[in-house]
């Protein structure tokens, strides 16, 4: 076993320049560097494969975190990256749906045998506001405020506690619309 911190100047000088011009130096406060070990984790990852990562100094890992959660199959994974590829010969991202979100939801429901519907998300923030949306509109609480249609649930970020996330929920009809905000 590796004893030794690795050095991590390339990740420290980047992490700098971010100071100056990335709100809290990322896009995404699970990947911050304060959850890690300051002087002992790297702060940035350049590449991976398999289950290995490495940061911009070249220093090599396993990543346990597997990208946050969705990379169960590996980074550089070929059947995924081939998949990707052949997509992106076509085009991701359209402006309006395409065929695979039904054929994937189809999927999805003949190996899920309690799922009836499929509605994805595009991170764990969006998926875990619906699911509170789902649960407040199925318990028949009233959505109503002064402001209209609108309830408030205020939480703390876990990873940092200073912070408190607002999320806004409108009911109108059967539909829910979510937004939300960060102090």
């Amino acid at each position: 076993m590796n004893t030794q911190k690795p050095i991590i100047t390339e990740s420290d000088r980047i992490y700098n320049k971010a100071k100056k011009i990335v709100p809290c130096q990322t896009q995404t406060l699970s990947k911050a560097p304060f959850n890690y070990v300051d002087g002992v984790s790297p702060k940035y990852l350049k590449k991976g494969k398999g289950c290995h990562v490495w940061d911009v100094d070249g220093n090599e890992y396993i990543d346990y975190g597997m990208a946050l959660g969705p990379i169960s199959l590996g980074y550089c994974y070929d059947e995924v990256d081939n998949a990707i590829k052949e997509q992106l010969k076509d085009a991701i991202n359209l402006t309006l749906m395409h065929p695979l979100e039904v054929e994937v939801s189809e999927l999805l429901i003949n190996v899920i045998p309690c799922a009836e519907m499929v509605r994805f998300g595009k991170n764990g923030s969006d998926v875990t506001a619906c699911a509170l949306a789902l649960t407040y509109l199925a318990s028949g609480l009233c959505l109503s405020s002064q402001y209209g249609h609108v309830s408030r649930f205020v939480f703390t970020n876990t990873f940092r506690p200073s912070r408190l996330h607002i999320l806004n929920i409108s009911s109108i009809s059967s539909k829910s619309y979510l937004s939300g905000a960060i102090f």
